[in-house]
C-alpha cells in the first residue's frame, strides 16, 4: 500500500501541467503550475551566505531558482537553482574520461567538507553517468544539514555550443523520490535556442589542453543544498514580485 502511495504520488507530480519559463540566456525551462521563480535578490544572499561559511573560500553564481508556491518561506525544499557556464564549447570525446570527470567531482565534494563542516556531513555521491543521447552529466547525491536533517539532490549539467547548462534539484530524502521527477524533467525538457543548442564541429576530434574540471561543477551542485538554513530570514510576501513572471 506504501509503495502504491508512493508510486501515485511520482505519478501526480511528474504529469502536472507546466508553464514556459523563458530566460535571457538563450534556453526555455518547463515549470509545473504550482511553482515559481526565487527572485535575484535572494539568489544573491544564498551567494553571500556561501561565501561567509566558508570565511571567502567558495564564490558561486546561480542565475535562477525555482521553488514550490505553496512555501511559506523562500528556499524552503523543495527548491531548484539553475547556473549557466560560457566559459567555453566542451567536445565530446572530453566527457568520456569517467574516471577523471568523477575525481574532479569527488575534489569538489572534499572542498565542500572542509570549507563548510559545521553545516553539513555525511556527504555521499550516487549516481554519476554521461548521456550521450541528450549531452548530459547526471550526479546524485546525499548528505545531513544541521538542524535540517538528511537532504538527496540530482544535477544535470547539459552540454551547450557555448558551454553548459547545469541544474540542480534538492529535496528532504523522505520526498526527494517524489521530486526527483521534476528535476530530471526541467533538463530533459530544456528548449534551447537552434543556434545554442549542442551539436557536432569538425574540431572535436583535435587534442585540447584544456579537459573538463568538475570541482568548481560540483562547489556549486552540493553546497546549494544547505540555504535552507537562512530561509526562516527570506519570508515571501503574500503576494510574490515573481507570480506574474511564471503566468
Amino acid at each position: 500500500m506504501k509503495s502504491f502511495i508512493i508510486i501515485l504520488m511520482i505519478f501526480i507530480c511528474s504529469s502536472a501541467s507546466a508553464k514556459e519559463f523563458e530566460t535571457k540566456d538563450n534556453f526555455t525551462l518547463l515549470i509545473p503550475d504550482n511553482w515559481l521563480e526565487i527572485p535575484p535578490y535572494v539568489l544573491r544572499e544564498a551567494e553571500a551566505y556561501a561565501l561567509k561559511i566558508s570565511n571567502g573560500k567558495t564564490v558561486l553564481k546561480y542565475d535562477y531558482g525555482f521553488q514550490l508556491s505553496s512555501a511559506f518561506n523562500w528556499l524552503e525544499y523543495p527548491y531548484i537553482f539553475v547556473q549557466i557556464n560560457r566559459d567555453r564549447r566542451i567536445a565530446p570525446r572530453e566527457m568520456k574520461d569517467q574516471l577523471q570527470l568523477q575525481d574532479d567531482f569527488n575534489k569538489g565534494i572534499e572542498h565542500v567538507k572542509k570549507n563548510s563542516a559545521e553545516t553539513l556531513s555525511n556527504i555521499a555521491k550516487d549516481e554519476f553517468r554521461y548521456d550521450e543521447s541528450s549531452n548530459t552529466l547526471w550526479s546524485s547525491y546525499s548528505m545531513h544539514v544541521t538542524n535540517i536533517g538528511q537532504i538527496k539532490g540530482v544535477t544535470g549539467m547539459k552540454l551547450t555550443q557555448f558551454g553548459f547548462i547545469q541544474v540542480n534539484g534538492y529535496a528532504k530524502e523522505e520526498e526527494f523520490e517524489k521530486y526527483a521527477p521534476v528535476f530530471r524533467s526541467l533538463v530533459n525538457d530544456m528548449l534551447i535556442d537552434e543556434e545554442y543548442k549542442y551539436s557536432p564541429k569538425f574540431t572535436d576530434n583535435i587534442p585540447t589542453i584544456f579537459g573538463v574540471d568538475l570541482t568548481k561543477i560540483a562547489v556549486g551542485a552540493v553546497l546549494g543544498a544547505i540555504f535552507t538554513l537562512i530561509a526562516r530570514f527570506l519570508q515571501k510576501p503574500k503576494k510574490t514580485e515573481t507570480s506574474e513572471d511564471l503566468s
